[in-house]
């Protein structure tokens, strides 16, 4: 019991170091923040030596080897061949280093011609640099990941991941501001430091993943530092996300106009609180009926919310949102990026009459939403089955605790536990008549 005590501490102590380093950080960027810009740009710096290290120490045994092979260096004419041989091996060896794709399904421009027309009307609009590959993955939103093509950090290939439920619940014109303020990020006129310094942590956390499969010596010496350096520089490099959301608002208002932005920021959170809130749990909970997934989530995805969108949640979703206090680590909220764009008050969120999926995707939006259907499926089927069981275990144990109250001996815990298996699986009036007769059997119990 001490040694789980002094582990307990040891890991609030080290919170709050972690939440102290980041408020010392944050201040530091607040009042100097060009001497945090250098402090970052230097331990960026620092992770392109480490890179390119190997393959200067290559080219300059390289060169003393060629200069001792002609002034007859002996001895040391092998050693510097031997070293410049192994640097070699080491630069080759990070210079076919490959970095896995994003998840997601990969769209071609064949299936979806008209998503990729706009897309790279947004990337001309905006002088962003091309977009290479489009994924369409399983979670809300649009991001774009920027990987290197080898293992040097010199020329990237750009991702571009849609959220399958931004396809299905957005309007195109929605779809697009979300687009246009990620591919902002790449443009001619934003490629500044500060977007450099933070398209870097996106790129040390590609290596460390990259490292963490091999186990040549190389490997491993590489795995060491960057296990290391990823974490430190996503924390000491923090403060310059703030505001990112603001740039991308700025971003997107180059290529819609404000009222479209303004909506799309209303939806985004009656969608994902949508998500959050209702469908998933929903999802998840029809596993304790049913040994294998009956319902085809994302392929009904687009009905179930806009059947949803009828009832009152929409507009007190987005009234909760925009009434929140902004929390300083998570990044502005609703009314401070509205009334950044000059919005007092949020658009009325409102179904769209046709969805970015109907208007980009065509006929591949079935083919999509089934491809997508099929990868969840798989992933929890094991999982599925558990909820199953356990559902299955827990209506047992309600109907065995259902007569023990017919037979009026439910007692303390198993009271309880009783009432609460009637609310979850029971309806409203049958939790209520089960709270009701545990106060008969058990009118001394405060619970």
């Amino acid at each position: 019991m001490k040694k789980h005590r002094i582990i307990e501490s040891l890991g609030r102590g080290a919170e709050w170091a972690s939440h102290g380093l980041n408020r010392r950080l944050q201040r530091l960027a607040d009042r100097a923040p060009r001497a945090h810009l250098a402090l970052t740009t230097l331990l960026a710096l620092g992770g392109y030596v480490w890179l390119l290290a190997l393959p200067f120490a290559a080219a300059y045994f390289s060169i003393r080897t060629l200069v001792l092979a002609q002034e007859g260096g002996g001895a040391w004419l092998y050693a510097h061949a031997g070293l410049a041989l192994a640097f070699g091996i080491g630069t080759w060896a990070i210079v076919r280093l490959r970095f896995k794709d994003p998840e997601g399904v990969l769209l071609t421009r064949e299936e979806a011609p008209r998503l990729f027309r706009q897309i790279e009307l947004i990337r001309r609009k905006l002088h962003a640099a091309p977009i290479h590959k489009v994924h369409v993955t399983e979670r809300f939103g649009v991001e774009l990941v920027r990987l290197p093509r080898n293992g040097l950090p010199v020329t990237y290939e750009n991702h571009l991941l849609i959220g399958y439920p931004a396809l299905a619940c957005l309007s195109q014109g929605q779809l697009k501001a979300l687009i246009a303020g990620r591919i902002g990020e790449i443009s001619v006129h934003n490629m500044g430091v500060t977007a450099w310094l933070c398209q870097l942590r996106q790129t040390w956390v590609a290596y460390r993943v990259a490292w963490a499969g091999r186990r040549s010596p190389l490997a491993l010496v590489m795995r060491f530092f960057f296990e290391r350096y990823a974490p430190f520089y996503s924390r000491i490099s923090a403060p310059l996300v703030n505001g990112r959301e603001f740039r991308r608002d700025q971003y997107a208002l180059q290529a819609v106009p404000d009222e479209t932005l303004a909506g799309c920021l209303t939806m985004e959170v009656v969608v994902e609180r949508f998500l959050d809130d209702y469908y998933w749990p929903k999802v998840y909970r029809s596993a304790e009926k049913a040994p294998q997934p009956r319902f085809r989530a994302y392929t009904n995805l687009g009905l179930v919310f806009a059947r949803k969108f009828k009832g009152r949640n929409p507009q007190l979703w987005v009234r909760e949102a925009f009434t929140r206090e902004p929390d300083p680590a998570g990044g502005p909220g609703l009314r401070e990026r509205l009334e950044a764009i000059g919005f007092g008050e949020p658009v009325a969120p409102a179904v769209p009459r046709r969805t970015a999926a109907e208007a980009l995707l065509g006929e591949a939006e079935c083919t999509l939403s089934g491809r997508l259907d099929a990868r969840w499926m798989a992933r929890e089927q094991e999982n599925w089955v558990m909820r199953y069981q356990r559902g299955q275990s827990a209506r047992g144990k309600l109907q065995r605790l259902r007569k023990l109250a017919e037979e009026g001996r439910l007692r303390g815990k198993q009271a309880m536990e009783y009432a609460a298996l009637t609310k979850k699986y029971g309806t409203e009036e049958e939790a209520r008549a089960a709270y009701e007769r545990i106060l008969e059997l058990n009118p001394d119990d405060a619970r």
